[in-house]
């Protein structure tokens, strides 16, 4: 593993990261982070956005916030599910949602990371290498054992 010498973070060089936020500046913060570190980011600040995206470009990581304009965050998991489904060991749901316990397991149980808002920095890039290392060694069949489980929140 490549280590920046900037931040001492492995590097995301190569990496294609879409960052989904109705925020322009959460998706403004996440993208020059991400992009200090190495990645090619694109931005969306709709959940129609990230569907349109989703569906013709690929990405590395996925980072989504869940309350948005229609279609919500929740609809892009379920667009993920149908078309992309390995895309869901490779998202970082980011949101404020705080009825917690339910948000929770329910990402959880899809096998989705998250991190709450207000986040630190750095429990974004560690999340952020850590799960690209966690999808790197996954094997295929995970990916669609994972989109065969129904999602329910």
């Amino acid at each position: 593993m490549i280590l920046s010498i900037k931040n001492e973070w492995p590097t995301l060089a190569r990496r294609r990261v879409l960052v989904v936020d109705d925020s322009r500046e959460i998706t403004s913060l996440v993208a020059d982070v991400l992009a200090d570190d190495g990645a090619q980011v694109s931005t969306a600040h709709t959940g129609q956005d990230a569907i349109l995206l989703l569906g013709v470009e690929k990405f590395d990581l996925l980072i989504l916030d869940l309350v948005m304009p229609k279609p919500d965050g929740w609809k892009v998991l379920e667009f993920i599910r149908n078309a992309v489904p390995h895309m869901l060991a490779r998202t970082v749901v980011l949101t404020a949602m705080r009825h917690g316990r339910e948000v929770a397991k329910a990402l959880q149980d899809w096998g989705i990371t998250h991190l709450f808002k207000p986040f630190q920095i750095n429990s974004l890039r560690k999340t952020v290498c850590n799960l690209l290392s966690a999808a790197e060694r996954t094997p295929a069949a995970w990916h669609k054992e994972a989109s065969d489980h129904e999602f329910q929140r």
